[in-house]
């Protein structure tokens, strides 16, 4: 029915249940079936994995925090020459004698 383009509403109604029973029903059959894989696993494997998945989440997320903390670093070092060679570059204040380059 759901093929010809019946509603669940009037699945449902034609059928005397309501529409999230019909809905439950499709959902149940028209499932993919498991991975035979994972099926052979067991509990204990497919929890395995899902920790396995959780590890190299939480690890890529600690390299993305390291990466960015060295970014930042990096340009606080380029700010911090770039103050130094400003300063350098402006001279001796009126009130400092024998810093910068001038005389």
């Amino acid at each position: 029915m759901r093929a010809e383009g019946y509603s669940l509403r009037q699945i449902g109604k034609a059928l005397g249940v309501s529409d999230a029973t019909v809905r439950d029903r499709l959902r149940r059959h028209t499932k993919a079936p498991p991975d035979p894989y994972y099926s052979a696993l067991g509990k204990s494997g497919q929890k395995a994995r899902r920790r396995a998945l959780a590890r190299r989440r939480r690890e890529a997320k600690a390299e993305a925090e390291r990466a960015a903390s060295a970014a930042m670093q990096g340009e606080l070092i380029k700010f911090g020459l770039l103050a130094l060679v400003t300063d350098r570059l402006a001279g001796p204040k009126k009130d400092e004698t024998g810093t910068g380059y001038g005389p």
